[in-house]
């Protein structure tokens, strides 16, 4: 949890953010502007535009940002922010949750290479290959261009499709 001004500075946060933060004390971090702990400067500009533009009422936003900390470690964090309202309803703070989604973000990535990967030799193969669930209906992308040509049909055409029906129709 982290708490800033209007103006986007920090006032207070948690043990955890201050962890994420890669700082060691919250006192180094008071008064500077969120954007210049959380955000890489790449990103700056535009997150200050964000903010600018959620002024003066500040509604509730969420957003994911990847940022350089000041450990130099990587960190991805999920944002969720709301305003803070006095007793007049006016906007005197903001309060913003993170939930720290490094480790998912490259097992995301991991896997979205692996994928990538396998779809290349399947891609490259001359054999028929074809994806089904437990059910033999068809997966989406399931098959190779080898068992498209040979069939006539896009993977588009036989995804979703039972995989005996479309070798039964065809022969």
């Amino acid at each position: 949890l982290s708490n800033v001004d209007t103006e986007g500075r920090i006032l207070k946060l948690n043990l955890a953010t201050l962890k994420a933060s890669g700082y060691s004390s919250d006192e180094e971090l008071r008064g500077k502007y969120f954007w210049d702990v959380f955000i890489d400067p790449d990103e700056r500009e535009e997150m200050v535009a964000r903010f600018q533009a959620a002024a003066p009422d500040f509604p509730t936003s969420e957003y994911e940002n990847e940022f350089t900390n000041a450990r130099g470690e990587r960190r991805v964090i999920f944002w969720r922010s709301a305003p803070v309202l006095d007793e007049h309803a006016r906007v005197v703070s903001i309060v913003a949750g993170g939930l720290d989604i490094t480790e998912r973000k490259a097992r995301e990535r991991e896997a979205e290479l692996r994928r990538g990967f396998l779809d290349a030799i399947t891609d490259a193969m001359p054999s028929f290959l074809i994806t089904v669930d437990p059910n033999g209906t068809v997966m989406e992308d399931g098959v190779n261009p080898a068992f498209t040509e040979a069939f006539g049909w896009s993977g588009e055409e036989m995804g979703g499709r039972s995989f005996l029906d479309l070798v039964a129709t065809e022969y």
